[in-house]
């Protein structure tokens, strides 16, 4: 499509000439210096003065408006017509994988920067209004980080709708990843962050994350050794459903031979040439054993006396609870940390290809950044640490601890509710905000491009080389791996909560963090918490 300045480009080059400005006759009459007053901005002065005088606002304003209508009058540009514009709620789904989160971020790739060009191309929003999201009026009901998919999700913004085929010509222009379910005419006083009731996310994870640790391993150790010194056993440490698991990987890590040893450094020292990543000496022998563990990890299936107490340790968030703990930048005094968790479902396991997984559905009036994916991490450590359920609902007083955030990938926004609205609504016979209409094509959705994915992302087996360490794909793996390796959460052993009063949470480094997750935490808390609260 030709742009404006390409038509006077043409136009201009055509006469090989620019047309002279007309210069207005000089004037000494009143009516001159009046108009000259009126130009310059004050009363009586001359043109001389006028040219001292530092441009305002206004000035840039109406230059800016004659230089437009020069151009487009002078070369016979007609502008574009009018068309009626409606206030929407646009309910939308999405993949979130290769994307910076929901927001727009320029010049991060973002959802809403792909559904604002898409909206451009199908004509909803007119060429005058692309420049700027915010003449269109755009807001959202809640917001998702850096790879997190929502099978459910509503913006609002003024759109061009009246193209009976509109909603097809909009998704013709999105991604496969990205869909518009439709759009609900709202009142022009609908705002769809504060009138959102409540939202349901959902949490994936496979159940050998409940697995407890290697005994070897440093988090083992440290649990061991401080309740030893405590006096107290470990609670729900083992059981016939895990006393052995670790004990039957390491027969197979003995019986790894040397042969094995030898094909993996070719494969290694390939990969190094391939990437020209290594700095250090990459173990064979180890890199055979972790993708071992992950594959005997794979094969775990978790009993119904360890599932209630996963169920048991979520059942601690019901209510209205200060969750300073489970999110950031927040201290215990700040009232807009107390939130009302409604329900919460955790799903029995099921299979997928090898792996068993557990499905978590938190329905809550309102979450903080990481909320979800620290209350996660928090269970899984209680768990696999055999510490009471009740640390959960001590993690609600003062002394600030260091809570990880599990893995992003597992998180997905299932829906924003808007029950307030909706009743509202109905009872002026208005048309309500509606998902279940949609229920079909959501679910298709939603297995095809959320939950495969996850699935797909979790069974990688690839081994690549960083910087410092070798790594697997797996993100469940490296955060459990990471969690094994730490050496601190005093608050998990016996000795609870006494000894944390003088924790210094927030100066560690915790197992899952990412420089640059670290680094968008640091912008957000920059900004208004409600423009990253959902």
């Amino acid at each position: 499509m030709t742009t404006e300045d390409e038509l006077i480009s043409r136009s201009i080059a055509s006469e090989n000439v620019i047309p002279p400005v007309q210069q207005p006759e000089a004037t000494t009459s009143s009516q001159g210096l009046h108009d000259a007053s009126i130009n310059s901005g004050f009363p009586g002065s001359t043109s001389e003065e006028s040219k001292k005088r530092k441009p305002s606002g206004r000035d840039n304003w109406v230059k800016n408006w004659d230089q437009k209508r020069t151009k487009r009058e002078d070369y016979g540009i007609p502008r574009e017509p009018r068309r009626p514009k409606k206030k929407v709620a646009c309910l939308i789904g999405y993949c979130g994988t290769g994307y910076h989160g929901m927001q727009l971020n320029p010049p991060n790739r973002t959802i809403e920067g792909d559904l604002f060009d898409a909206f451009v191309k199908a004509g909803a929003i007119s060429k005058d209004n692309s420049d700027d999201p915010r003449k269109s009026s755009l807001q959202r009901s809640a917001r998702t980080d850096k790879g997190v998919h929502a099978a459910g999700n509503l913006i609002s913004l003024k759109l061009i709708v009246e193209d009976a085929d509109i909603l097809e010509k909009i998704n013709s222009y999105l991604p496969a990843t990205i869909r518009l379910w439709g759009f609900t005419p709202s009142i022009r006083s609908f705002n769809c962050h504060t009138n959102c009731d409540s939202r349901v996310y959902e949490y994936l994870l496979p159940s050998h994350s409940f697995l407890p640790p290697r005994p070897t391993s440093t988090f083992a150790q440290f649990i061991i050794s401080q309740n030893k010194d405590a006096g107290k056993p470990i609670q729900n440490w083992g059981g016939h459903d895990t006393s052995q698991f670790w004990d039957q990987v390491d027969v197979k890590i003995l019986q790894i031979s040397e042969e094995e040893i030898a094909a993996e450094e070719a494969r290694i020292q390939s990969a190094v040439e391939e990437h020209g990543t290594q700095t250090h000496q990459v173990n064979a022998r180890e890199r055979i054993i972790r993708k071992l563990e992950m594959k005997e990890k794979r094969t775990f299936r978790i009993t119904p006396e360890r599932m209630q107490i996963v169920r048991d340790g979520f059942s601690q968030y019901l209510g209205s609870h200060n969750f300073h703990n489970f999110t950031v930048g927040m201290e215990y005094r700040n009232e807009s940390a107390r939130r009302f968790m409604k329900k919460i479902t955790v799903s029995d396991p099921h299979n997928i290809d090898d792996t068993e997984w557990i499905s978590v559905k938190i329905h809550g009036q309102s979450f903080m950044l990481h909320q979800i994916r620290k209350m996660v991490a928090m269970v899984v450590m209680i768990v696999r640490s055999g510490c009471p359920e009740n640390r959960i609902s001590e993690a609600y007083r003062p002394p600030k601890l260091a809570i990880p955030k599990a893995p992003g990938l597992g998180l997905l926004l299932e829906r924003p509710i808007f029950e307030g609205y909706n009743k509202k609504a109905t009872d002026n016979g208005r048309e309500k905000i509606d998902f279940d209409q949609h229920d079909d094509q959501i679910e298709a959705f939603k297995q095809k491009h959320i939950y495969d994915k996850i699935y797909a992302e979790e069974k990688k087996e690839n081994m690549y080389a960083t910087r410092y360490i070798w790594r697997s794909d797996s993100r469940f793996h490296i955060f459990l791996s990471g969690l094994d390796s730490f050496p601190g959460f005093p608050y998990l052993t016996a000795n609870g909560f006494p000894r944390t009063m003088e924790t210094k949470a927030e100066e560690l480094t915790l197992p899952g963090a990412d420089d640059e997750e670290q680094a968008q935490d640091e912008s957000d808390l920059k900004r208004p918490r409600e423009e990253f609260e959902g």
